[in-house]
């Protein structure tokens, strides 16, 4: 596969299926995940230090009319112990 990036080309190698790049116009943020089916999944850092998730909607609902979910990690509520995880 071929990418452009400010006026740029570059290959990506399609033995692996994982990403590693930056937001255009924020050099300091960090993107990496993998394409599944087409699909994005992953994680963003901006370097504001703000974090995001890109799952695929498919586990969750295969009847709903996009593709993925994007979310800051500010929403996730995790557990306060993995023993509250076993519950």
């Amino acid at each position: 596969a071929v990418a452009e990036y400010s006026n740029e080309t570059m290959t990506i190698e399609r033995d692996s299926n994982m990403y590693e790049g930056i937001i255009k116009d924020d050099n300091q943020s960090q993107v990496f995940g993998s394409i599944h089916d087409g699909i994005f999944e992953g994680m963003i850092t901006l370097s504001n230090g703000e974090e995001f998730w890109i799952e695929s909607s498919f586990p969750y609902n295969a009847s709903v009319p996009f593709h993925s979910f994007i979310y800051s990690t500010d929403e996730i509520e995790m557990p306060e112990s993995t023993e509250r995880m076993m519950r």
